[in-house]
């Protein structure tokens, strides 16, 4: 009996001394907070947007259009001794014979040519046009997604004031100085907060999900996605002629239209030399395609103004909508201290006060709303003066 006592005393004095030999580690509420924070990626903006371009299914469109022609004209420039002396064997004989030959040698092996040039210079303009525009759809999907974000901020602030008042309505209510129909919109204003604030969390995972789908990112990671920062500038209807000058003279469009009108009037100019072999249907044709290209120059200039004054018209009227919004915060604000003056008196009760605090809410919810919509109009305007981009 003695030794199996000994025998576990010494057992005992075994483990104890095993587990001092094993170091401890004690991880802080803040060091897990760190690692989660390392889990999280960061991803910037110029990343962003290339991901939303590179994934594109009409980039790669135009890009595979670029590289057939380049392909044709690289055949073309291998090729062309020989063809232009075919071509001069066929154009010779009698005048009766080469009628017709200008769509058959001229127009094929000179002219179609330099319209392929131009259809390629085309091709590389339609692409930046279409990466800008992805890229804006960048930018807005991420501006709307802070603009979620701050919202949701926002409404967590609300919920806390909403909750304080809540109880205290719940303590007078139980003292007998509240009616049972203030608790009662105390709790609703509390629950409804609440789940609108469900409804924008929602809205923000579909927003991510739909942002990680577009762009090809790992669904099973966690990003720290950024917002677009852009140029604060203020546009005046009064300056629409400069604004118009400015977007004539870096319109992307209106120099797709005038290359081709350039390759047309080079086409012009073999048509003038060899007339003897046009026939007068082929003059017709080329005649109609020159008009449509003039009137392409003058739509081009047309659509740039009227897209022009679309965007300030609605620039200017949401600079409107927040100049009232910003009198009705005041308006709201002043009403709200003076409700509180007249609750420390006894005059009104917590629950008069929540429903102008929640008035003052909505209104900021509102302007949050309305800036972004400025700021994206803005840089709508800003691209388009300055880049000659329409979007």
């Amino acid at each position: 009996m003695k030794f199996r006592k000994r025998k576990k005393r010494i057992s005992l004095i075994l483990i104890s001394l095993l587990l001092l030999s094993i170091p401890v580690s004690f991880v802080s509420a803040e060091e897990s907070q760190k690692t989660d924070a390392d889990q999280v990626e960061t991803v910037n903006l110029v990343e962003l947007r290339a991901l939303f371009i590179e994934d594109s299914a009409d980039i790669r469109k135009l890009n595979d259009f670029i590289g057939q022609i380049d392909d044709a004209l690289y055949a073309f420039e291998k090729n062309k001794k020989l063809i232009y002396y075919f071509g001069e064997r066929l154009t010779n004989g009698y005048p009766e014979d080469r009628k017709g030959r200008y769509y058959e040698y001229y127009y094929k092996y000179f002219v179609a040519i330099e319209n392929a040039k131009a259809k390629r210079e085309s091709l590389f303009i339609l692409r930046d046009l279409a990466e800008a525009k992805l890229g804006f759809g960048a930018d807005q999907l991420l501006s709307g997604r802070a603009l979620l974000q701050e919202k949701i901020d926002l409404y967590n602030k609300m919920i806390d004031r909403t909750e304080l008042i809540y109880k205290t309505t719940l303590d007078k209510k139980a003292q007998g100085l509240l009616t049972k129909y203030d608790l009662e919109y105390a709790r609703i204003v509390l629950e409804n907060t609440k789940l609108n604030r469900d409804q924008l969390e929602n809205q923000l995972d579909s927003l991510e999900a739909q942002i990680i789908s577009m762009t090809n990112l790992d669904s099973d990671k966690t990003y720290k996605f950024p917002k677009p920062i852009f140029t604060e500038t203020d546009f005046v209807q009064e300056n629409l002629p400069q604004y118009y000058e400015q977007a004539l003279s870096t319109s992307l469009t209106i120099a797709d239209v005038k290359r081709q009108m350039e390759a047309l009037e080079y086409e012009e100019d073999f048509i003038m030399t060899y007339q003897r072999d046009v026939l007068k249907t082929d003059l017709l044709d080329f005649n109609k395609r020159m008009e449509d290209g003039k009137k392409a120059q003058e739509d081009a200039k047309r659509d740039v103004y009227k897209l022009l004054v679309e965007h300030l018209n609605d620039y200017n009227h949401v600079v409107d909508e927040i100049d009232v919004i910003n009198l009705q915060i005041e308006y709201d604000q002043n009403r709200l201290n003076t409700l509180k003056i007249m609750e420390e008196q006894g005059q009104v009760i917590d629950t008069d006060r929540l429903g102008y605090e929640l008035k003052c809410f909505q209104s900021r919810l509102q302007k949050m709303s309305l800036e972004n919509e400025r700021m994206l109009l803005g840089q709508k305007i800003q691209i388009m003066i300055g880049s000659g981009i329409n979007l």
